[in-house]
């Protein structure tokens, strides 16, 4: 579901855009 981890991403951007780290290492071990 390609759709659904890229609109997971946008959101955590933009929640996070300054903690892309924590966000970032969560989705690479999801995706």
């Amino acid at each position: 579901v390609p759709d659904k981890n890229q609109t997971l991403f946008e959101r955590a951007k933009r929640v996070i855009p300054g903690g892309v780290n924590s966000p970032v290492r969560s989705f690479s071990s999801v995706g």
